[in-house]
């Protein structure tokens, strides 16, 4: 069985609002309109405006919030923070997965643009409290454990939770596959190392690799210290973030530290490793990046640094030459890989972007506004291609004009001969 989802549309780069109260106050607009155009007088006129002025600052019409271009439509219908989105069968995948806070996830076909299967997978725990009166009744509660880490394969869900519980689930049906315990903290990043293991972060300070065929643990990584971040190089390495300034480089097969790397006077609030660089999400809201080998020989100055940012960088996304950044300031940042330059900005959220992954020929979002939203790639690169020859021609017309500057005034064009 499927299920339709809503996605709105934007117009001329503006979200269409048909709320009753933009409704409204669009009646009111047309009524103080048609009363002003039939008064007489400049001053009749003035003080009739001026009682309008009153009006709307007690009665503020909602604002508009501005689209880029390239927004397409949104994914409608979790109710709390995404906290992953997954293409499983890669980036022209057809299908999109999604993990929210309240609990759900939700398998989305792109193409007939409906809910192929969604699933609740909160967890609830009773307790029974015994009070010293033994006339009192006892007293039962219920808990609620939130899902703080999610991931998927094609056929099932991953999910781990703030007690440190982790179990899989048949994606569609709910049926329970394995659980996996160990864990004794809340469990912040699950990934697929390779097709049967799973690699666990919590912050009870331990790494697990988990066989996902059994369930059994087979490896564990003792850290020490609460793993704030993990990323995970399928089949070569874990990468991982401790005490908010230290990255560590694993090799789950010889089971030893490649690298660790503490910043002392940074706080990190992300970070990624892509090709030989080392790419960090500061607390400061700068974007910070670092050449590994240079690191390796004691160097911590960085190759380049991006400032003037308003928000911390959440999550990073690489597809052909550009790198993909959600911030905390509700955008969407698209650089040149090579140069790191900005190439484009996409606005549309209105809470930070948390999460990002390419299917369907398309970028996917996730934010703390409880949506998902899609990018068209191919109008991306368009605005990027026109910016590049609006930004040349924009030289070429300097360099006239300082070519005319320095022309004698003879020469100059309608000069006097």
């Amino acid at each position: 069985m499927t299920h339709d989802f809503s996605y709105s549309r934007y117009k001329e780069n503006q979200l269409e609002d048909t709320s009753p109260d933009n409704q409204q106050q669009r009646i009111l607009d047309y009524f103080f309109l048609f009363v002003f155009s039939s008064l007489n007088g400049p001053y009749q006129q003035s003080i009739f405006f001026y009682i309008c002025y009153l009006f709307r600052i007690n009665n503020p019409k909602q604002l508009k919030t501005v689209i880029s271009r390239a927004y397409k439509d949104r994914l409608k219908g979790h109710r709390d923070t995404i906290i992953s989105v997954i293409s499983p069968y890669g980036t022209k995948g057809q299908y999109l997965y999604s993990a929210s806070r309240d609990g759900q996830i939700r398998a989305w076909d792109l193409v007939n643009r409906e809910i192929a299967s969604k699933l609740l997978i909160s967890r609830y725990e009773e307790s029974t409290t015994v009070n010293e009166d033994e006339d009192q009744p006892k007293q039962q509660t219920i808990k609620q454990n939130i899902i703080t880490a999610a991931t998927f394969s094609e056929r099932s869900v991953y999910s781990g939770y703030e007690d440190g519980f982790i179990c899989s689930k048949n994606i569609k049906s709910g049926e329970m596959l394995y659980t996996f315990i160990g864990h004794k903290q809340s469990i912040t990043a699950l990934h697929f190392l390779n097709v049967r293991q799973l690699v666990s972060a919590s912050l009870d300070g331990t790494i697990r690799l988990w066989d996902t065929s059994t369930g059994i643990c087979e490896i564990i990584f003792n850290i020490g210290f609460p793993i704030n971040k993990m990323n995970v190089l399928p089949e070569k390495e874990i990468q991982l973030l401790y005490t908010k300034n230290t990255i560590v480089q694993l090799d789950p097969q010889r089971q030893n530290i490649i690298r660790s790397i503490q910043f002392p006077n940074i706080v990190i609030m992300s970070f990624c490793i892509h090709n030989k660089s080392l790419i960090l999400g500061t607390l400061d809201n700068q974007i910070q990046i670092y050449d590994i080998e240079k690191l390796d020989q004691g160097n911590f100055t960085p190759t380049k640094q991006i400032l003037g940012a308003q928000g911390w960088a959440l999550c990073f996304a690489f597809l052909d030459q550009y790198v993909y950044v959600g911030t905390d300031d509700k955008k969407i940042k698209v650089f040149e890989l090579k140069s790191w330059e900005l190439k484009e900005v996409l606005l549309g959220h209105k809470d930070g972007v948390t999460c990002l992954a390419f299917a369907n020929d398309m970028l996917y979002s996730g934010s703390y506004d409880h949506l998902i939203k899609s990018w068209n790639l191919e109008e991306i690169h368009r605005q990027i291609r026109e910016q590049h020859l609006m930004s040349r021609e924009d030289i070429n017309s300097k360099r006239y004009d300082v070519y005319l500057k320095s022309l004698p005034k003879s020469k100059k064009r309608g000069g006097k001969k």
